[in-house]
């Protein structure tokens, strides 16, 4: 991003914002079930504002139910 600022050529924020939240998303859902997996950990509940990130809930789904893990997360509203 900074050296596209500084040769003023034109910065995809979509792209960038979409590219940082990807990275978080793999690195919370994939330490949180290496964690229940290391502990044998059958559930795994997602709280707080976090959990309200549609693509966090998505993979966190995936990656628990690829694990066997019941996944526990409140409605958005909430």
């Amino acid at each position: 991003v900074e050296i596209r600022e500084l040769a003023g050529t034109p910065v995809p924020v979509a792209d960038v914002a979409a590219s940082f939240q990807e990275a978080v998303v793999d690195v919370l859902t994939r330490k949180a079930v290496d964690a229940c997996r290391r502990h044998g950990v059958r559930h795994l509940l997602i709280g707080g504002g976090v959990a309200a990130n549609s693509r966090l809930r998505a993979l966190a789904e995936q990656r628990c139910a690829d694990a066997g893990i019941a996944l526990r997360v409140p409605r958005p509203g909430l």
